[in-house]
């Protein structure tokens, strides 16, 4: 299945001085279908590195990441961008908009990236802000937004290129409670009206309760709770 991924004898650890920190040793995980996927477990556990493994943006010391029947762990640096540009879409915890590019040319920044024409790209992401509440904003720049309004924008940026998976970093860690809850629930929805496969590193009851499965990150494996 597109929209499934796995990890096959994983391992990964750093350096930090002179100590090797261990996030993965030889684990091995897999998810299928169109779920919600909530990762928790302690803060340094390593669970913002492994959504960077299975988006490709860092790849393994050992062991093998795919995305549907894609070894993205073995791809080209330039095979793997251009892989995850066309099916992850990724949700930041500080939204990580351009700040020279307006709302709509963010939101669609994907799209030009992978060549479409412009009145393409605007259409989409006309529909896309339309979506996410944001139809009178399009033209604003990022620094005249609310953080609940850029992490809107990074929302529709993350569907633009209409992904299988969506993987999002606690996508509301850095807003206030009343805005966190609108997110929350504005990104539940979308995630299951379009049927996605969504993996959600968060310490919000919230999406914990709402999730169809929990996984915690400790000890440097993966394991299923829910």
């Amino acid at each position: 299945m597109k929209n499934s991924v796995r990890l096959q004898n994983v391992s990964k650890h750093y350096k930090e001085s002179e100590k090797t920190i261990t996030i993965l040793d030889r684990s091995n995980w897999e998810i299928n279908g169109s779920n919600l996927i909530a990762i928790i477990g302690k803060s340094g556990s390593g669970k913002s590195t492994l959504i960077n493994l299975i988006s490709g943006i860092d790849t393994p010391n050992n062991g093998s990441i795919y995305i549907g029947d894609t070894c993205i762990s073995e791809l080209p640096d330039e095979e793997r961008a251009i892989f995850r540009r066309r099916n992850v879409g990724i949700v930041f915890q500080f939204f990580n908009l351009i700040p020279t590019l307006n709302v709509l040319d963010n939101a669609v920044l994907p799209l030009r990236l992978d060549g479409l024409s412009n009145s393409r790209c605007y259409d989409l992401g006309k529909n896309l802000l339309n979506r996410v509440g944001l139809e009178d904003k399009i033209f604003a720049m990022p620094e005249k937004l609310s953080g609940g309004e850029q992490q809107r924008v990074a929302i529709a940026r993350s569907l633009s290129n209409n992904p299988e998976i969506i993987l999002a970093d606690e996508p509301t860690g850095s807003l206030d409670i009343e805005t966190s809850k609108e997110i929350l629930n504005l990104f539940l929805e979308t995630v299951k009206s379009e049927k996605k496969t969504a993996i959600i590193v968060t310490h919000s009851d919230e999406i914990i309760n709402d999730a169809d499965e929990v996984h915690i990150l400790e000890n440097s494996k993966i394991t299923r709770i829910k």
